[in-house]
């Protein structure tokens, strides 16, 4: 995808994803935004973990 692309990709509420970005920054304290980035990266680790029980019991049958 080119940069000028990227920078065109709306994100939330039709915002463009960098000034989305931007926003978060301005109106949130890092900690609560690294809070939310942990609690994100756990929940996407805990569901690659279920698909993958789901897949090792979806081979076994």
């Amino acid at each position: 995808m080119s940069t000028t692309s990227n920078q065109n990709r709306l994100g939330t509420g039709g915002v463009p994803w960098n000034q989305d970005a931007e926003a978060l920054f301005r109106v949130k304290p890092i900690s609560e935004i690294r809070n939310v980035e942990a609690t994100t990266r756990k929940q996407i680790q805990d569901k690659s973990e279920e698909l993958r029980s789901w897949s090792d019991i979806a081979t076994a049958i």
